[in-house]
């Protein structure tokens, strides 16, 4: 498996093992973060999501345990496994610690090759829950400068980087716009965007909803108008 822009989240209050674990983990392509505290380590599940942890059982004052009882109380606490370092060879702990949700144990000191055969393994095993987005039908937002570069009383002509398919419903922002009072008006593309040889496309965009006033100040202005 490749592991690079895989991400490792290693618990430990020790400097040297941590230091010797992102050379040997680093080595191997992984992205290594450390929290020293079983509190810091929870900090970071709350806003990021590691693709595998590893978890020192001693963490001075609080303890690997204490971490593995307050993880589950996180959303989805199966997702990211839990491999635990320990150099205590109690089976009861052990146990403890798989009951809580780890999926596997190394035992201090550490052997490199051991260590990233269970790393490997276990993000084989596990993977994130993926969602159909075409299926659930969510939409994106993109946003992108463009050029306004044509305009008669229904539609205006905007190039720009991205080509928008037919029936696009969009937002246009320009204090031109703002000028004629169309600022408030819904946008949506007419037909396929062009391809220029530039790199850019024009679309089509059709005023939905223009009033006669609005369209008066349109018919007043030159054909062919710069943003």
């Amino acid at each position: 498996m490749d592991l690079r822009n895989k991400t490792i989240l290693v618990i430990d209050d020790d400097d040297d093992l941590c230091l010797l674990l992102r050379k040997m983990l680093g080595g191997s392509g992984l992205h290594v973060i450390r929290a020293s505290t079983a509190t810091e380590g929870l900090h970071f599940l709350k806003s990021h999501a590691p693709h595998i942890i590893l978890l020192d059982l001693r963490l001075g004052q609080e303890n690997g345990i204490s971490f593995l009882q307050q993880k589950n109380t996180l959303p989805n606490p199966d997702l990211i496994p839990v491999i635990v370092m320990t150099s205590l060879n109690d089976k009861k702990i052990l146990a403890l610690c798989l009951s809580l949700g780890a999926v596997d144990f190394i035992t201090k000191p550490l052997s490199s090759a051991k260590l990233l055969i269970k790393i490997t393994k276990h993000l084989k095993d596990s993977s994130f829950p993926t969602i159909n987005l075409r299926s659930e039908r969510q939409e994106a937002s993109i946003e992108c400068e463009a050029d306004l570069t044509h305009i008669n009383e229904v539609s205006c002509l905007v190039r720009s980087s991205v080509r928008l398919k037919n029936g696009s419903e969009l937002k246009l922002k320009a204090p031109f716009l703002t000028e004629l009072g169309l600022d408030r008006l819904n946008y949506r593309t007419v037909g396929q965007g062009l391809y220029e040889s530039s790199g850019r496309f024009i679309n089509e965009v059709a005023f939905l909803g223009i009033n006669e006033e609005q369209s008066k100040k349109i018919r007043m202005l030159a054909t062919n108008v710069k943003k």
